[in-house]
């Protein structure tokens, strides 16, 4: 197959800002420059992506990356959380930002977070803003942290995931990375050398290309520790509570590298 484009799938809160911002400049040039598009990824408008039809055709590439469910939704809650400390005049700190009020915000969302990445995955549109973020947050007293975003609209929530079209459009990805793959250099390394021997370009890019910045599946020491505070019950309740997503990301449906 002759791949004229290269479209990532960036699922907010799954290590995707780390491959577009550290990862894919070592790759830019040498994509273009054999014919590949790559589709915009820095801007604010065009940071996340999901099933975005018009770049999808037979020709296109198609990576994304998938993260631990219950890490992926305390880490939602703890970026909603240090945003609405950090932009707005609210009362709480860090501090606050715990077990707790991380249970409180997930008991008021309405299901808002609840398998994020499958609706990911099959929810298509053609609006370039659809994961665009707001500046709509707060952190009232008695209140929960709040972010609004446009992707997670009440479309986006009520949104029922085909099953069906969900596992078509797993098997049509060329390669899915599990956020942890991305840990190391080395890990790196190996991801951007797969992507470029399927598309049949003969480089190998040096470790040195590759932006000394490592990624850990908690990296923030806030979600650390809210995560590692959570009972073994606790989790397992929660991967419960995100029943695709765990599904599939415990799966072999997926596995390709």
């Amino acid at each position: 197959m002759k791949y004229n484009r290269f479209f990532n799938i960036h699922i907010p809160k799954t290590g995707g800002t780390h491959f577009t911002e550290n990862m894919m400049p070592s790759m830019n040039k040498i994509l273009n420059d054999n014919g590949i598009k790559t589709s915009p990824q820095t801007s604010e408008d065009t940071k996340h992506w999901c099933w975005f039809e018009p770049f999808i055709s037979d020709q296109t590439y198609i990576y994304t990356t998938l993260r631990d469910p219950v890490e992926r939704l305390v880490s939602q809650f703890c970026w909603q959380a240090i945003s609405a400390i950090t932009k707005t005049n609210t009362p709480y700190t860090e501090e606050d930002i715990n077990k707790k009020s991380f249970y409180k915000w997930l008991e008021h969302s309405d299901g808002l977070y609840r398998n994020v990445q499958s609706k990911s995955l099959v929810y298509n549109n053609k609006d370039l803003n659809l994961y665009k973020s707001s500046s709509n947050l707060s952190w009232e007293k008695d209140d929960i942290p709040k972010m609004n975003h446009f992707m997670f609209t009440d479309h986006f929530k009520n949104f029922i995931i085909n099953e069906e079209t969900l596992n078509k459009n797993i098997k049509r990805i060329n390669f899915i990375v599990k956020t942890k793959d991305m840990s190391t250099i080395d890990g790196q390394q190996k991801i951007i050398d797969k992507i470029l021997n399927d598309l049949h370009i003969n480089t190998t890019i040096e470790k040195n290309k590759i932006k000394e910045t490592k990624i850990n599946s908690l990296a923030n020491p806030v979600s650390k520790k809210v995560f590692n505070d959570l009972e073994n019950w606790e989790i397992d309740n929660l991967y419960k509570y995100q029943g695709i997503d765990s599904e599939i990301y415990f799966s072999d449906l997926y596995t390709k590298y």
